[in-house]
């Protein structure tokens, strides 16, 4: 699916959390060159700023850069010689500590608590980013990886709770699979990818009058989550297991709020 959608579905996973050590990788496309880590504090500030999105996040934190098949680590990570051994062959890797980024220019979350992250191409010499008459300059980026606090891991399961906004005026409509406008010129859905498939997994509509749409992959058909209703259209209350990714976006030209609770199962060995 990453070619399929190239740089819009270029994403990051978790080899390792532990307290003040995130070890995330990436596999990149061919023709990518080098690698860049944006890190943020919510979903807001991950998505970013695009034109009537309704959303006015930061985009977050530009952490670190790697060369394609490289390692970038951040100071502290350095200073202590920390490392994971593991056949890392096709892929880019990034190893920091949360807490070197918090003097940043935009908000960045303690070791704590959850950090989301992105990933962001750069091909023939450039950083890939919106070249349109509309949302000029922005980043282009991959979907945003829920990265768990350190206490999540080291047990069978974690509970993890999000809230947010979806984004506005996507023109993503019910049984249609979500619209990824290749040049940004009208807003982008908000793409989530969870560090392990979801145990559970209830996604609750937080508006009083319009729809949430919902799907879980780029390539799957959207479905319509009514005003505070759970999981289903109908308001079921059941959960769903097995989702590994979430693409949500609003109805209407306005922002919908929505939560999101799921149990995420853990290696422990």
């Amino acid at each position: 699916m990453a070619d399929t959608f190239g740089p819009f579905n270029v994403r990051c996973g978790v080899l390792q959390r532990s307290t003040n050590f995130v070890d995330a990788v990436v596999r990149q496309r061919p023709g990518t060159t080098a690698l860049r880590l944006w890190g943020s504090t919510s979903l807001v500030e991950a998505y970013g700023t695009l034109a009537t999105s309704n959303l006015a996040g930061s985009g977050g934190v530009n952490m670190m850069e790697a060369s394609v098949n490289g390692m970038s680590q951040s100071k502290t990570v350095i200073r202590r010689n920390w490392r994971v051994e593991e056949n890392r062959r096709g892929q880019t890797s990034f190893q920091f500590d949360a807490e070197d980024y918090l003097t940043g220019a935009a908000p960045f979350p303690t070791d704590d608590q959850i950090l989301y992250l992105r990933v962001q191409e750069q091909r023939g010499g450039a950083w890939l980013a919106v070249a349109g008459a509309a949302n000029t300059g922005v980043p282009i980026r991959g979907p945003i990886l829920i990265v768990p606090n350190p206490a999540a891991y080291g047990q069978s399961a974690a509970i993890i709770s999000v809230q947010s906004v979806a984004p506005s005026a996507t023109t993503c409509a019910a049984g249609s699979v979500p619209v990824v406008d290749p040049l940004v010129q009208i807003p982008l859905p908000m793409h989530l990818v969870l560090p392990r498939p979801a145990a559970t997994l209830t996604i609750t509509n937080q508006d009083t009058e319009d729809d949430l749409l919902i799907s879980f992959g780029l390539d799957q058909p959207m479905f319509a989550l009514g005003p505070g209703h759970s999981s289903v259209p109908t308001g079921g209350g059941y959960s769903l297991s097995g989702v590994r990714e979430i693409v949500l976006a609003s109805s209407t030209a306005s922002s919908v709020a929505f939560s999101i609770e799921m149990v995420i199962a853990n290696e422990v060995g």
